[in-house]
């Protein structure tokens, strides 16, 4: 009976042990499903979030299967689902793709972790992408590896704006080195300058130069820019300004450049200088044709000064009137101030001009003419009266207003003044044309009445016309100026005297040309006397001819002329006056005031003429 008992309690103690564990057992497979589920659930969030973000996920095995996808992977592929998994990777991706992954993947399967990036020619998938690709170990609970698990990206549109990027930054460099602009950084804490290869170009520096320091830099600047460039920068930084702007020259190669530099400032939190990023453009080429231009517009300075050319601009509505440096020289007018209202320079106009002046101008706006030309008086500050021409060029506006006159204006002074000799000119010539041909005809008739024979009165008439000729040749080349009277004399007896008959001495005077006419016939009229009757005749005689001034000089008393003649035939008075001895005695008293002393000695004609000294020009 206790035994039964026993084996009852041992049955009872059975079921409650079994119960327990049976119970212990529905709890555990409630908590695995639970965590299952709860494993499902992060899977298909993480598949979700793998999908969204387009990244594929496969795993394959050692034999090279696929034993899994994501949809991502499948669109990456070109195939469904259930044509992926389970399948060999070369029948689902092709020979061309597998053989570009089959060096990674045997690199996987020996344990070590593979990433790379790469062009991958899915046969189904899209063609020409670029993948990014990892591939990580499969382990089996023993550690042995049993295939992988590859993540692959599609970054075509990544990596065609990096390649976008790069060759848009390739153009920059040569677009730089091409135009000479470069860019830099400068760090303030190490003192170095990274730069582009086009601010390396600008510089000379090797092509591959990527930073430099200070020390460098400043070895390449002209010792000339460096105090100018360390003052601005100074001063930038006390205020800290964000911005420097500057221009300096550098040397390179021996040859000297010019450099413009745009640079922004960074500073700290407590106003310390960080980092400076600028550009820099070689300005060479600029700052020699700006040189070219100054120095071309100093000679065409110059040029409109040696012509008297100046530039004016004239605003109608405005009422002002700008001009250039030479303008106001014209006008005599400071150029410290190059703008004058319209009433201030009416105000230099010559009144008798002025009327006229403004008649021109409103006649050619009325007629709506592009060009004007007037010519016009101005009176300079001291009083003296300039001519000018001025040339204008007329704009309109819409409404067919005139609103502006841009031209030149051109000192004609001296042409006017030329043109007003030249008119003097020709009516002197016109008088002592007029003189000559009346002198001509007068000699003409005398010298008929005075000859006994038609031959000699050719001859006569000839001698004293050729007189006249060389006197008048004489006055040509001096431009009626006056003659030098020893060029005069000379000239009156080369006809009839050698070097040895005749002595000529006296100081270099300038006959006026009025006088000039008449002391020329008086001594053609010596000198033929002398050939034909006196000293001349026998070829053993002279002639002296001197002239001096009497002790008043130039300003008062008299021009002396001595004709005296020695060794000639004994001289015999004429019973009778000719033409010649009229022309000896009174042509000098009647043209020019003078006294004549006419004398047959009997050694020898001796003729002193005195002439008031305002016939006289001056002095050789």
């Amino acid at each position: 009976m206790q035994r039964a008992i026993n084996i009852e309690l041992l049955l009872r103690s059975t079921r409650r042990d079994l119960a327990e564990t049976l119970e212990a057992l529905r709890v555990s497979e409630a908590t695995s499903r639970a965590q299952a589920e709860q494993l499902r659930k992060v899977s298909d969030e993480l598949s979700a979030t793998l999908n969204t973000a387009g990244i594929g996920i496969t795993r394959c095995s050692r034999d090279l299967y696929y034993l899994g996808a994501n949809e991502t992977y499948a669109t990456i592929c070109g195939l469904p689902l259930s044509e992926i998994i389970g399948r060999p990777i070369v029948k689902v991706m092709g020979e061309a793709a597998f053989s570009t992954i089959l060096p990674y993947v045997e690199r996987v399967l020996t344990g070590e972790r593979v990433e790379y990036e790469t062009v991958i020619p899915f046969h189904y998938g899209a063609e020409g992408s670029y993948y990014r690709v990892v591939y990580v170990p499969d382990r089996d609970p023993n550690g042995s590896i049993i295939g992988w698990i590859a993540c692959i990206a599609d970054i075509t549109a990544s990596k065609q704006a990096e390649l976008r990027a790069a060759d848009r930054n390739t153009q920059l460099d040569l677009a730089g080195k091409i135009a000479k602009i470069g860019t830099f950084t400068y760090d303030h804490a190490t003192q170095k300058l990274q730069l582009s290869p086009g601010c390396a170009a600008i510089y000379g520096l090797p092509e591959n130069t990527q930073e430099i320091s200070t020390q460098h830099w400043r070895g390449l600047v002209h010792p000339d820019d460096l105090p100018r460039l360390d003052a601005i920068a100074r001063a930038v930084l006390a205020k800290h300004e964000s911005e420097i702007v500057s221009e300096f020259r550098i040397l390179r190669d021996g040859e000297v450049r010019w450099i413009e530099s745009r640079v922004l400032m960074s500073y700290d939190d407590a106003g310390a200088p960080i980092r400076r990023i600028g550009a820099q453009i070689d300005v060479t080429e600029r700052k020699r044709a700006e040189q070219a231009l100054a120095e071309r517009n100093a000679q065409f300075e110059l040029a409109r000064r040696a012509a008297r050319v100046g530039d004016y601009t004239y605003d109608i509505s405005a009422g002002t009137m700008r001009f250039t440096r030479t303008s106001m020289a014209i006008f005599g007018l400071s150029d410290s101030n190059m703008e004058l209202t319209a009433r201030q320079w009416h105000s230099r106009v010559h009144r008798d001009d002025m009327q006229r002046l403004r008649n021109e101008h409103v006649r050619a706006f009325k007629e709506r003419r592009s060009e004007l030309v007037s010519e016009f008086r101005v009176v300079r500050p001291g009083g003296e009266i300039k001519w000018i021409e001025a040339r204008s060029l007329i704009a309109y506006d819409n409404a067919g207003r005139a609103e502006r006159l841009t031209g030149i204006y051109i000192d004609v002074t001296e042409r006017r003044k030329a043109e007003d000799h030249k008119s003097l000119l020709v009516a002197e010539l016109d008088h002592r044309v007029k003189n000559v041909l009346a002198c001509v005809a007068a000699i003409a008739q005398c010298s008929r009445e005075c000859s006994g024979s038609a031959e000699e009165f050719l001859d006569m008439l000839n001698r004293r016309i050729n007189s006249l000729a060389n006197t008048h040749a004489l006055l040509s080349r001096s431009r009626w100026q006056g003659v030098s009277l020893g060029a005069l004399v000379r000239s009156e007896l080369a006809f009839c005297a050698k070097d040895v008959s005749a002595h000529i001495e006296g100081p270099e005077l300038i006959l006026a040309a009025e006088a000039t006419q008449p002391v020329a016939m008086v001594l053609h009229e010596l000198a033929t006397n002398a050939a034909k009757y006196g000293a001349l005749s026998n070829g053993q005689g002279r002639v002296l001819a001197r002239w001096w001034l009497s002790s008043l000089g130039l300003t008062g008393g008299n021009l002396l002329i001595e004709w005296k003649e020695t060794g000639g035939p004994p001289v015999v008075a004429p019973t009778a006056s000719g033409f010649g001895t009229s022309v000896i005695r009174d042509l000098i008293p009647y043209e020019l005031g003078g006294v004549v002393h006419y004398e047959f000695a009997s050694d020898g004609v001796c003729c002193k003429l005195e002439i008031p000294t305002r016939w006289l020009s001056g002095r050789a």
